[in-house]
């Protein structure tokens, strides 16, 4: 029960990768800015993401929980910060800076601006035709630059997770969880669970995920989440059919499905005529799926 009403709740969403892309979705929707844009000028200066080196306690061993605010003023000297800010503390941001020591003499933990591990953002949009509006990877460059594979389609995590316990999910597919999205899950839920018993099946390196829903910041590999129009408005993500070869490809940010442009049509319109029921009926819970918008533009449910 516990597991249901987290997963079910209209709070689901506040998790670590949202956080990184769908709060900052909901703010740039008012503001008019495009997170694409935003990610290409902010570089990557730590390693603490878990496809990469260390693991968060590393921040302790090279200067406690001041590092941040000494990161902070590497930034602010080149002016993407302003110092004049004032702070909880009283005093500017500058103020604050100005009286942290250095970082561990030797650490990598943290690498300067002038030598980033990824001169832009983890954060990658893609789109395409399995997802016209956008769908969103953590991509730091050990996962590689492209995925094919044959689709895996699954209408709940449940589902697959089910059928990784029958040996049925195997090396080269492209697994497929749908009706997870803002008002298929409802609320978006996390696919931490799938996400890891795919680390634990020891597939993280050989399959790759999409989801309407959301995965977690912990997640690594070539897992897409996000993925809009979802399933539960007649995305293509709801007409995806196993065996669909899928073609993902960093370069080109496209997530494809290898089917003729009229086929692909033809089965949209046959969900049209017949789509799949909310989940939910009545309640708050139904509240929230007629009232939310799609994560392409942050969840947000105010318009």
């Amino acid at each position: 029960m516990q597991r249901l009403c987290e997963k079910n709740s209209p709070c689901a969403k506040q998790k670590p990768l949202c956080k990184g892309c769908i709060e900052p979705l909901s703010m740039f929707s008012t503001i008019g800015k495009q997170i694409q844009r935003v990610q290409q000028h902010t570089q990557l200066l730590d390693c603490m993401h878990s496809s990469l080196m260390y693991p968060s306690a590393a921040y302790t061993s090279i200067i406690d929980l001041q590092l941040v605010m000494t990161c902070s003023s590497q930034v602010l000297w080149v002016f993407v910060l302003a110092g004049d800010c004032l702070t909880v503390t009283g005093r500017t941001l500058a103020e604050n800076l100005d009286v942290l020591p250095d970082l561990t003499p030797g650490q990598d933990v943290v690498v300067p601006l002038s030598t980033p591990i990824k001169e832009t953002g983890h954060i990658t949009i893609f789109r395409g035709n399995l997802c016209p509006d956008g769908s969103v990877a953590k991509i730091t460059g050990k996962e590689g630059l492209s995925f094919r594979g044959p689709a895996l389609c699954f209408d709940s995590e449940e589902e697959m997770l089910s059928a990784l316990e029958r040996g049925e999910i195997v090396k080269g597919s492209v697994i497929i969880i749908r009706y997870e999205g803002p008002k298929g899950g409802p609320g978006m839920p996390e696919m931490l669970t799938p996400t890891s018993a795919i680390v634990g099946a020891g597939l993280h390196h050989d399959v790759a995920l999409i989801t309407d829903g959301r995965f977690s910041g912990g997640s690594h590999g070539f897992i897409i989440g996000h993925v809009t129009p979802e399933a539960q408005e007649g995305g293509a993500i709801a007409v995806v059919q196993d065996g669909d070869v899928i073609d993902i490809d960093y370069v080109t940010k496209e997530i494809n499905i290898v089917v003729d442009d009229t086929v692909l049509e033809s089965r949209l319109q046959a969900w049209k005529q017949n789509p799949k029921p909310y989940k939910v009926q009545r309640g708050t819970l139904y509240k929230y799926i007629k009232v939310v918008k799609s994560a392409s533009v942050g969840c947000v449910t105010d318009e």
